[in-house]
């Protein structure tokens, strides 16, 4: 309770190390008035939060690094989504292979690269199933647009 952790920097003008390495990477430009009320024009932020990737889909399911040995696995299924309809991907799955690439010792970055892609473009998976310890393949159809951020 005693402060900010440490590498990080209080409010104001200062910016965490994890600010500093998005706006550095994103080229963003902030302006953060210590008393916005009273100086509404210097309250600001410029340049894009992420670049509109509208010709880039998903296929609905969310992945996290295993919480019990290696690997990435599913933690989550967007009902109704393309993942969802396929009607054999579960929770808990491990990704093995996107489109024949091994992705076992993938970072989440990388699967995302590989799992995004044209809407209505097919994407093949292989999962080891969580419940029988069998691999098996889909084949899904990309449908999931990204959220786009827009700066206000």
């Amino acid at each position: 309770l005693g402060g900010p952790p440490s590498g990080h920097r209080g409010m104001g003008n200062d910016l965490s190390c994890c600010a500093k390495r998005a706006d550095e990477k994103n080229h963003i430009q902030r302006s953060i008035s210590k008393n916005p009320k009273a100086d509404p024009q210097n309250v600001s932020v410029e340049g894009p939060v992420r670049q509109p990737q509208s010709d880039k889909v998903g296929i609905g399911a969310y992945f996290e690094r295993s919480k019990i040995g290696t690997g990435l696995v599913v933690k989550s299924i967007l009902s109704g989504s393309p993942a969802y309809k396929t009607g054999k991907i579960s929770v808990g799955d491990a990704v093995e292979k996107v489109d024949g690439h091994d992705v076992t010792a993938a970072k989440l970055a990388e699967l995302a690269e590989l799992l995004l892609g044209a809407a209505g473009s097919r994407v093949s998976l292989s999962f080891k199933s969580v419940t029988s310890d069998k691999v098996y393949t889909v084949e899904v159809v990309r449908g999931i647009p990204l959220p786009i951020l827009y700066n206000n």
